[in-house]
């Protein structure tokens, strides 16, 4: 099982702790990071001029190192050290490369994502391009200095593009809303997420506890004066809800929150048996502007497996009754990975999505969570993940899509996760929500609030279950009430 061993820390000259523990995290997730004396051991150490960092990595009796050097020459744009921000920068970096090619060492192999160890790479890609930089030399400059990959560097800087794109439309205030309806028809086998069968009385009880909160929202965004700039309904799978309670849903939405200057409303429709014709009407009649119909895979054998109820034609059809339905965006998830399923079978899968032309297409790779059923079958299952995401990169790219955004997930050292759009088509919450890029107010339970600040953001988590979601609304209606003005300057 994943994490079963630990690993001491110890860190000389320098206090990036945390920069070593992202890249364990990332680069070995089997060893938890320890600061209490154990057998395996990592040692970072700066030295004295902080201009290099040595790391020596002991693990089950073997050793290995590695050394980053800061070279004046070449590094002074991107690593300028003319302040004190910008020396801790450049410390970050020099330590987390040792500890990375340290690992190299070990494993006598290098990850397709060098050295990053942060689950947003885009932000240094975006970062990069700030300098000056065009497109080609800051994915250059990612492969030269973090050792990645040259698909890898593009897909990075593509989606710091849209990012900055993005960025440019925002004025402070700005925000992204938020509102989760954790029930789904049934819990797939590689999901950890805390939700629940979408029972009648679960529903009811749950919803009125979530109107109460979307009219303590708008009443604390309208005094402190918030704008909502993109809306989303996620979940769980929010159209397990009658069709009736989504359009109450949506009422109590338009009702209570000010959509003046919002650019987008996503509703996630992720399982495709949830589809009706009676929800595609109430949340086109809501002003939805972006569906989002997931099949994960077009194998029944693997849908099978995973514990999804539906089958690859019952995607077929959930999507053309969705395309017939409204002229709104749409978004189609894939997981690569997924145990049972060929490379030859996932690229067949996403070339026929492709064939549909949806807006939007999202790639995950599988990151097995420690409370998935399929955690104690994973053996193998990430053996031909690598292969999968190559071949999801050439369709796309011949298919007219391109990356507009990308996160990567902890203890997934092989895997990303790649939103790919059509022209000009990007979900823009997904940017904001993943990039940081202005406060998020979210609703629900399990759903946590990011409040940006100058030098960092606030989070306010919900309870996430459901009963105790429900037991103390009124103190959370009460927080969102007394939420502050947007700060100036983030």
């Amino acid at each position: 099982m994943r994490r079963e061993a630990s690993i001491q820390i110890v860190c000389e000259g320098h206090c990036e702790q945390h920069a070593v523990v992202a890249g364990l995290t990332m680069h070995l997730p089997d060893y938890a990071p320890s600061e209490e004396p154990c057998g395996n051991l990592c040692r970072t150490t700066l030295s004295g001029d902080g201009t290099a960092a040595a790391c020596e990595l002991c693990l089950e009796g073997c050793v290995s190192q590695g050394a980053a050097r800061w070279d004046e020459r070449e590094d002074a744009l991107l690593f300028p050290a003319d302040s004190p921000e910008e020396v801790r920068r450049r410390t970050r970096y020099l330590v987390g490369m040792s500890l990375y090619r340290a690992v190299c060492a070990r494993k006598g192999a290098s990850s397709p994502w060098g050295g990053l160890s942060g689950v947003r790479p885009a932000k240094v890609a975006a970062s990069i391009l700030k300098k000056g930089l065009d497109a080609g030399k800051c994915a250059a400059e990612l492969c030269r200095v973090y050792g990645l990959a040259p698909d890898k560097a593009r897909i990075c800087t593509e989606a710091a593009l849209s990012e900055l794109s993005l960025g440019d439309s925002l004025s402070p205030g700005d925000a992204a809303v938020y509102i989760g309806i954790p029930f789904c028809p049934t819990v797939c086998g590689y999901c950890s997420f805390v939700s629940r069968h979408a029972t009648p009385d679960a529903l009811v009880g749950y919803c009125e506890a979530l109107f109460a909160e979307i009219r303590a929202l708008g009443e604390g965004m309208k005094r402190a004066g918030w704008r909502i700039r993109s809306l989303y309904i996620g979940g769980g799978t929010p159209t397990v809800l009658p069709a009736e309670t989504i359009s109450t849903l949506i009422a109590q939405i338009q009702a209570h929150l000010d959509l003046t200057f919002c650019d987008e409303f996503t509703v996630e429709a992720g399982r495709p048996d949830t589809v009706t014709e009676a929800r595609l009407s109430a949340l086109k009649a809501g002003g939805v502007t972006r569906i989002c119909v997931n099949p994960q895979t077009l194998s029944d054998e693997v849908l099978a497996s995973i514990g999804r109820r539906h089958t690859a034609d019952d995607f077929r059809s959930a999507y053309a009754a969705a395309r017939k339905a409204s002229d709104w965006e749409l978004n189609c998830d894939l997981i690569a990975g997924l145990p049972g399923e060929s490379p030859e079978g996932f690229a067949a899968g996403l070339s026929e999505i492709v064939a549909l032309s949806p807006e939007q297409i999202t790639v995950h790779s599988l990151a097995l969570k420690n409370a998935s059923r399929m955690t104690e079958e994973k053996e193998g299952l990430s053996a031909r993940l690598q292969e999968m995401l190559d071949v999801s990169e050439r369709i796309l790219r011949e298919g007219g899509y391109r990356p507009y955004y990308i996160y990567r997930q902890k203890f997934s050292e092989g895997g990303e996760n790649v939103g790919w759009m059509k022209e000009n088509h990007f979900n823009a919450y997904n940017i904001l929500m993943m990039e940081e890029m202005c406060s998020v107010f979210a609703c629900g339970a399990g759903a946590v609030s990011k409040i940006l600040r100058p030098g960092g953001l606030d989070r306010l988590a919900n309870p996430k279950y459901p009963d105790a979601y429900i037991d103390r609304i009124e103190e959370i209606c009460a927080k969102k009430r007394s939420i502050s003005p947007p700060c100036t300057g983030v």
